[in-house]
């Protein structure tokens, strides 16, 4: 990767990198260095692993690709949204 490393972006390990496959989250970039946050199972199964890495920035530009985010498509208050008319629909459907 050529770009600097910016919180919430998604990466995924290349072969020279000595991480677990997944996604990654990055979650801080202090000092030279590039903290990730693993998101996902090497089959890109969404996971709350809590597995946290430190690479260099250089590490992290040679050996790490961009990914989609995991979590791109889900959304939790779309899913609040259809629940909620479901019970009102219930509700109209079998009120006195």
């Amino acid at each position: 990767m050529s770009e600097q490393p910016a919180p919430y972006q998604h990466v995924q390990p290349t072969a020279e990198a000595d991480v677990q496959d997944g996604v990654y989250r990055v979650v801080g970039t202090p000092d030279g260095e590039v903290t990730l946050l693993r998101v996902t199972n090497a089959a890109g199964h969404r996971r709350h692993t809590g597995t946290v890495v430190q690479v260099s920035s250089s590490t992290f530009k040679t050996a790490f690709e961009p990914a989609s985010n995991p979590d791109s498509g889900f959304s939790l208050s779309a899913i609040v949204d259809r629940v909620v008319t479901g019970v009102k629909g219930v509700y109209w459907f079998v009120r006195p």
